[in-house]
């Protein structure tokens, strides 16, 4: 995975006279693979900030990439998706970075998402 440092993304600086975003998603590409096959790109350059009291809501079609953004950010990928490059910075720190077991810790307490159909 190409893990090198980027700014944040375009239209999402950060201002430093502003409240610091909460997350931000930089570049983030997803690939899945299998086996005999090239890789299907699922995500490719998908980059936004979220900043506390904000609410992100990910509306598209059928087959576009919404599910696999948010499991992405969870870390909750199936065994086939790879995320490939970017950077999920959550409180400044690349949960890209994190254990299995630090996402633990960080999963349903200091992220959490909403599943299509909860009710």
């Amino acid at each position: 995975m190409n893990r090198e440092a980027r700014t944040p993304a375009e239209g999402h600086a950060i201002d430093d006279a502003g409240p610091q975003p909460l997350l931000v998603v930089n570049h983030l590409a997803v690939d899945y693979v299998t086996a005999g096959k090239a890789p299907a790109h699922a995500l490719e350059d998908v980059s936004f900030a979220l900043r506390k009291g904000e609410v992100l809501g990910v509306v598209g079609e059928s087959g576009c990439g919404k599910t696999t953004l948010m499991l992405s950010l969870m870390r909750l990928l199936p065994a086939a998706g790879r995320i490939v490059g970017g950077q999920i910075l959550l409180n400044g720190v690349d949960l890209l970075d994190y254990s299995e077991r630090a996402m633990q810790q960080v999963r349903w307490k200091q992220i959490s998402m909403i599943f299509q159909g909860a009710m």
